[in-house]
Formats: C-alpha cells, sequence, structure tokens
C-alpha cells in the first residue's frame, strides 16, 4: 500500500523544521527544490556534488547567463561565474578558490600568473618613443619586439596605463620556457588589435592555445590598439595582474640592463691598465652581449674595454694615456640577453 502525500493547503505554504530547529538528517530518492540556499559550509557538512546526477538548468534559480546545460552538479557549478566560487580543499574563513578553467586556485596562485613580462608597457629602458618604426626583430618596449614584416607604432600613458597603437606589421614577445607550464593558456589584452600564440589565427582578446613546459613560446599583435596584455595558465582570462614598477623592472632586466659606471684615479705611467668590476643587478638568461654605448667625459684615457662577460657580470677598464689622473664619467654599458 502506496504512502499518503503530505501537501499545504496552499502551493508555497507551510514547511519542515525551521533555523533554529534542524531534522538531524533525511533520506529521499527524488527531491525536487524551486530554490536552494546552503547556510554554513558545504565542505563541512560533507556535501558531495558528484554523489547527485540529473541536475538541470530549470532547477537553479538566478543563473548568470540563461539556463545552465549541464546534468551533474559539478558541471553546473563550472558554468556558473565561477571566479566568484568558493571551494577550499580545506576550508577556512575568507579562502577563495578561483577556477581557471583548467585548475582551481588560491589567490596566492594567482599572483605571478601572467607569463609575460611589461605586458603593461610602463618599462622603456631604451627610451623609444613618437613614432616608433622597427626593422624585423628589433625591439622597442622592454620584452616587445618587431614581427617578420617589421613593426610601426606610438604610444601614450594616461593614469599609469600604456596603449600602444600599432599602425604597420606585428608586435610580439616571445615567452621563456622556463616560465611556463605544460597545458592550456589563454592570452587576453584591451584594445582592437587581433593577436594569436604562435603560428595560430588571430583573432580578439581571449585567444587559447596549448603550451608545453620548458619551450619558448610567442604571443603576436596585428594592427589596432593594445595594452593590459596578460597569458595566463587555463582557458579563462582574469583580470590584468598589476605588478609593482621596481618588480616589473627586475623581470626586464633578466634580458636586457642599461646601467652608468664612473671609474677615476691616479696613474703613475703612461699605458697602464685599470679595471673595475661590473655587476649585474639582476642575474641574466644567458651571458649577455656588452656593449659601451657612450659616455659623459674621458680624461687622460686612451682606450676602454669591457670583458669577462658572464651571468653575473663584466670587467670595465681603461688604458691611461699619460701619468696623473685619470677619469671616465657616466659610461654606458648595456648587457643584451633578449631572446
Amino acid at each position: 500500500m502506496a504512502e499518503r502525500k503530505y501537501v499545504p493547503r496552499s502551493n508555497a505554504d507551510g514547511g519542515v523544521g525551521k533555523a533554529s530547529k534542524h531534522f538531524a538528517d533525511g533520506y529521499i530518492d527524488d527531491l525536487y527544490v524551486e530554490n536552494l540556499t546552503a547556510t554554513g559550509d558545504v565542505n563541512a557538512v560533507g556535501v558531495t556534488a558528484t554523489a547527485y546526477t540529473g541536475v538541470t538548468g530549470s532547477m537553479v534559480a538566478n543563473t548568470p547567463t540563461g539556463n545552465i546545460t549541464s546534468t551533474t552538479v559539478q558541471d553546473a557549478i563550472n558554468e556558473l561565474d565561477i571566479e566568484k566560487i568558493a571551494k577550499p580543499s580545506s576550508p577556512s574563513v575568507g579562502m577563495t578558490l578561483i577556477f581557471n578553467g583548467t585548475d582551481w586556485v588560491t589567490w596566492n596562485q594567482m599572483v605571478g600568473r601572467n607569463k609575460l613580462i611589461n605586458g603593461n608597457f610602463a618599462v622603456n629602458q631604451e627610451g623609444v618613443s613618437g613614432t616608433v618604426t622597427l626593422t624585423a626583430g628589433t625591439y622597442g618596449h622592454d620584452g616587445w619586439k618587431a614581427g617578420s614584416s617589421g613593426c610601426t607604432y606610438t604610444f601614450a600613458t594616461a593614469e599609469n596605463v600604456t596603449t600602444i597603437t600599432i599602425t604597420a606589421g606585428t608586435l610580439l614577445q616571445v615567452v621563456e620556457g622556463i616560465n611556463l607550464q605544460s597545458g592550456t593558456h589563454v592570452l587576453s589584452w584591451t584594445g582592437t588589435a587581433t593577436g594569436r600564440i604562435n603560428s595560430g589565427s588571430y583573432s580578439a582578446s581571449g585567444v587559447t592555445g596549448t603550451a608545453t613546459g620548458g619551450t619558448n613560446l610567442t604571443v603576436e599583435f596585428g594592427t589596432g590598439t593594445l595594452s593590459k596584455v596578460q597569458f595566463e595558465k587555463g582557458s579563462i582570462a582574469t583580470v590584468f595582474e598589476e605588478r609593482p614598477y621596481g618588480l616589473e623592472l627586475n623581470l626586464c632586466k633578466r634580458y636586457l640592463e642599461i646601467i652608468s659606471i664612473s671609474q677615476r684615479g691616479y696613474s703613475v705611467g703612461g699605458n697602464y691598465i685599470y679595471g673595475i668590476p661590473i655587476n649585474w643587478t639582476v642575474q641574466k638568461r644567458t651571458t649577455p652581449t656588452v656593449t659601451n654605448t657612450g659616455y659623459t667625459d674621458r680624461t687622460n684615457i686612451s682606450t676602454v674595454s669591457i670583458s669577462l662577460q658572464t651571468v653575473y657580470g663584466a670587467r670595465y677598464t681603461v688604458t691611461v694615456a699619460a701619468t696623473g689622473t685619470y677619469s671616465s664619467t657616466e659610461e654606458i654599458i648595456k648587457a643584451d640577453a633578449r631572446l
């Protein structure tokens, strides 16, 4: 004999239990819910999403963009505004995880997620200005160089955001493989330029591609405006990572560093050679090409040279012309280890 069904006198009337008095547990084969509100920590109370199937969009209220199409709770969760979902593996107050389309990561793991350097074009060690015209493979702003057809661009900065306007050719950055892990990555930016990963197709912001850990990768942009460029692991683009200028500058110095040195002394004779060490502020990617690009003044010096280049530094030497005081002032030294 079938049990009777308990129904209210009218629709949406009555209830079972109340806020101050809960039922201990319940065993139900089929549960149909108009609206579902979870109180407390769902992990702490032991909700297991994979134990339930058959959940459809019509059963979930207040979805962000229409009904959910997934047929399991976990897949339905992944369709929501997932960057707002808290789901810590070890529950604690205030801990929030972000789903990047591949993994759940904490806010701490989000630091350093942008694998590009100088994505905001704030660092400009070589001081390019005006209309920047680059031949193929020539660098402009730190980390960014012209594609195979060269590149012409202008730029302007407002409220600490630099926007590049590419008028001809392409602008690219080579991402060093040591900074990449294998898996899906997404390239995002602000502006009208189209971009691509490696030799893929150009498209609007939100381009996805596959990186191989330890292997260099290229992101490239065509004509249009470009700012706040980010390349990160996962299939979902997150907000642009704003790093302090000093940190961004040091990231750039792994590949290029321009410094000024001076030397002064007294020589007991002509043709004497005197040297001083040069220490890079950041270890270079590889042994750099070191050049002396200029100076303010040289007194009683016949020649200068740079030798013993390593990833850590080099040696700067002068040959003195005659007995007496000698000096070299503000010698500009450029260490280039760019990709």
